[in-house]
């Protein structure tokens, strides 16, 4: 019996770690995607900047604020 125990314990804790794994995984890539997204949103602001296009134009067209529209201006 105290075998038995300890092998599904054991098995349990296989499927413990694989579900952290890909837990870990997804989130990754949930990030990386955000982080990309977020940095397009950059980028096209920065293009409309050199466009001469208003910053309030801007800020509706990425989600972006005008304070960080500014600061991009100012880099």
């Amino acid at each position: 019996p105290n075998f038995i125990g300890y092998y599904d314990k054991e098995e349990a804790h296989k499927w413990d770690l694989e579900d952290m794994r890909l837990t870990g995984y997804e989130e990754g890539i949930e990030k990386g995607i955000e982080q990309g997204i977020e940095q397009n949103k950059i980028e096209i602001a920065k293009n409309l900047l050199s466009l001469d296009v208003s910053i309030e134009t801007i800020a509706q067209a990425t989600g972006l604020s005008m304070i960080e529209i500014e600061q991009l201006k100012n880099e």
